[in-house]
């Protein structure tokens, strides 16, 4: 049987001499593994249509087994971004920890729309925004997906004894699952300080798309706290 499919390339791997597989995070199926045949042979037609970050619509003929992709069109190759080393770096980190957080053919709408908007708001980044958008949005990206998957971080009320969280004297702990009041860091060995304006920035992240994030200002200390706070709690999870 052939299925047709609306998905975006996360990766893909070489297989035998001239095949590879590629992982493709679908609309209609979630992550899906599927097989090229001859797709790394001089003048192969469907490798350009395959390259990582395009939006494709893919045929692939399957009766069982990961099945092998017949065509594939391309909707939008996002080549901004593929031009822009810094754009291209970030997407390469943010789709290696979608890719390891997302099951295998668990369809999910909203991540799929997550993952999509994150690669049009990269797109569109133009010279007159803040130099650190891309790091911003790509940690609002990060978050919102945390939260999708189930990996709740919590910033309003005390992770510990259920307060809600005032201005100063706040500390951050991944393995205990979010914020924490200064009455409750002892016997805390995990943690460290956390600003106020990094709350304030992970209450945004939660509450809102990644399109109303584009006109927010952050500083560089902003950004690079919420950058260490992302890589404790991915690092716990996974």
């Amino acid at each position: 049987m052939e299925y047709k499919y609306t998905g975006i390339i996360l990766g893909k791997y070489d297989v035998g001499e001239t095949d590879r597989i590629y992982v493709i995070y679908t609309l209609e199926q979630g992550k899906i593994r599927t097989l090229a045949k001859g797709v790394r042979k001089m003048h192969a037609k469907l490798a350009g249509q395959l390259e990582n970050f395009n939006l494709v619509d893919v045929l692939i003929a399957r009766n069982k087994g990961m099945g092998k992709i017949k065509s594939a069109i391309v909707e939008n190759n996002f080549s901004v971004i593929k031009k822009d080393l810094d754009l291209l770096e970030k997407a390469f980190q943010m789709f290696e920890i979608f890719n390891r957080l997302t099951e295998d053919e668990q369809k999910d709408e909203q991540a799929f729309s997550l993952l999509l908007r994150y690669l049009i708001l990269l797109e569109k980044k133009s010279e007159d925004r803040d130099q650190f958008f891309c790091r911003m949005i790509s940690q609002g990206f990060l978050f919102q997906l945390f939260n999708l998957l189930g990996y709740q971080i919590e910033v309003v009320s005390c992770a510990f004894c259920g307060k809600r969280i005032t201005a100063g004297g706040n500390f951050f702990s991944a393995q205990n699952g979010g914020v924490f009041c200064h009455d409750c860091q002892e016997g805390i060995m995990e943690k460290f300080h956390i600003s106020d304006s990094a709350i304030k920035a992970l209450r945004i992240f939660s509450s809102n798309n990644l399109d109303s994030l584009v006109k927010l200002k952050m500083k560089k200390e902003e950004i690079a706290e919420l950058e260490m706070i992302s890589s404790r709690f991915y690092q716990w999870i996974s």
